[in-house]
């Protein structure tokens, strides 16, 4: 039998000195650890305790023995656990699966010439630019050309005679569509599925069969998907069928193009710029902005817009929802994946036509310190994760490539609307 004083020394009934941790085990050497009947009786145990006791770091110790126990190793290490070492014991994994929580496609706008003369050419165009500015129509067309001469109240010329670029500035207040957004927020919130682009491989060369059979290969070719392909696309066609209009326009403007029914911008002319194609940025992440997965179709355009599917006719049923949704293929060249360099091109989108959002020239990305600030700071507001919810359909986005960190900025007057709204405000 020990008394206080030998277990305050740490010497047994033997006179051999043992460790005390302060954290002995109630029960015998043999039994497996009763945690519930132990945190009731450790308060009022006999033994002098060698140090002084503190509830949540005896919590934690009780915690690792458990993890150890049923073989899930060390709670702090169960992230690395797996990369370093081995599950002999065929234990019940203890790291989350990967799941992603939210995500955002972004389809950059062409840029077609809607100019009064190329409209003239075409009836359709003509009707919807004979519409209000306020209408459908009217967004359509603005989304579909940055320069759109009759969205600024301005002549669309120089005194020279020479083209205005209009990158970064406003259209009329009345036309429903943000000049400085470099994606169109149609597409991307009506996105109901985007069949993905091919996944990255390689092809390999095998020898031919020798005298046993035997057989070598090595790889041959490259993994890049720098190829052409088909996606298919679905949309929510909301009220006013604005999704199989975007796509009739499109196919228009395209065609017309080729036969010389319109005549491209001199800008993409001179610089051999394909005026009729997209690309698609596709960004999932969690609540908080973290980037989980990355993929870029470099190069697309639509190739149909459904109306013959939309014109099928079945009078059995009193409400007609055939054109509820609609699908339209796309033709796409290239793919990428995880690439730091489409970030980065990303970013550039977004500074193109929203001038503010170009970084600060004291701006060092290569510094991990240093976070994005925006040349226009003084008017722009980085929202806070718990402000996100407020803010949906308001803002521009930029991506940290170095973080793999998607954050939204919106306008002073903007955050300061939208908070009064909330009651937040003055």
């Amino acid at each position: 039998m020990k008394d206080n004083t030998d277990d305050a020394n740490n010497i047994d009934g033997a006179g051999t000195k043992y460790f005390n941790d302060g954290f002995g085990n109630p029960n015998n050497a043999d039994a497996v650890p009763d945690i519930g009947r132990y945190m009731e009786t450790r308060p009022f145990n006999n033994k002098v305790i060698a140090t002084e006791y503190d509830f949540n770091t005896e919590l934690r110790a009780w915690n690792d023995r458990l993890s150890l126990i049923t073989g899930q190793g060390l709670p702090q290490q169960r992230l690395s656990n797996a990369l370093m070492g081995y599950n002999h014991r065929m234990a019940n994994t203890p790291v989350p699966l990967h799941r992603e929580y939210g995500g955002v496609t972004f389809i950059t706008r062409p840029d077609f010439n809607l100019s009064e003369e190329n409209i003239s050419n075409s009836r359709r165009l003509s009707d919807m630019a004979s519409q209000p500015r306020s209408s459908l129509d009217y967004s359509i067309l603005a989304a579909l050309d940055p320069d759109f001469e009759l969205g600024f109240p301005d002549s669309s010329r120089t005194k020279n005679g020479q083209q205005k670029s209009r990158f970064g500035t406003p259209f009329l207040p009345d036309i429903p569509f943000d000049n400085l957004q470099a994606f169109i927020p149609l597409l991307s919130t009506q996105l109901m599925s985007l069949s993905g682009p091919p996944d990255n491989s390689v092809e390999s060369w095998l020898s031919p069969e020798g005298l046993m059979r035997e057989q070598w290969g090595v790889p041959d070719s490259i993994d890049e998907v720098n190829y052409g392909y088909s996606s298919s696309l679905s949309f929510n066609n909301t009220i006013g069928d604005p999704i199989m209009k975007l796509a009739t326009v499109w196919l228009e403007l395209m065609a017309g193009t080729k036969i010389g029914k319109f005549k491209p911008k001199i800008r993409n002319s001179i610089q051999r710029r394909v005026d009729f194609q997209s690309r698609a940025y596709t960004l999932r992440y969690d609540a908080l902005g973290n980037i989980l997965r990355f993929k870029v179709i470099c190069v697309m355009w639509p190739t149909n817009n459904n109306a013959g599917a939309m014109a099928n006719v079945d009078n059995t049923k009193p409400l007609q929802d055939i054109d509820s949704t609609i699908t339209l293929s796309w033709q796409c060249i290239g793919a990428r994946y995880a690439d730091p360099a489409y970030m980065d091109s990303f970013n550039q989108s977004v500074q193109l036509c929203n001038p503010d959002m170009m970084p600060d020239p004291r701006y060092d990305p290569s510094d991990p310190k240093n976070e994005f600030t925006p040349i226009g700071l003084g008017n722009l507001r980085k929202l806070l994760p718990q402000e996100l919810p407020y803010f949906n359909y308001y803002g521009y986005p930029h991506i940290d490539s170095w973080r793999r960190k998607l954050s939204w900025w919106v306008y002073q007057s903007d955050w300061d609307h939208v908070m009064k709204k909330m009651g937040f405000g003055k």
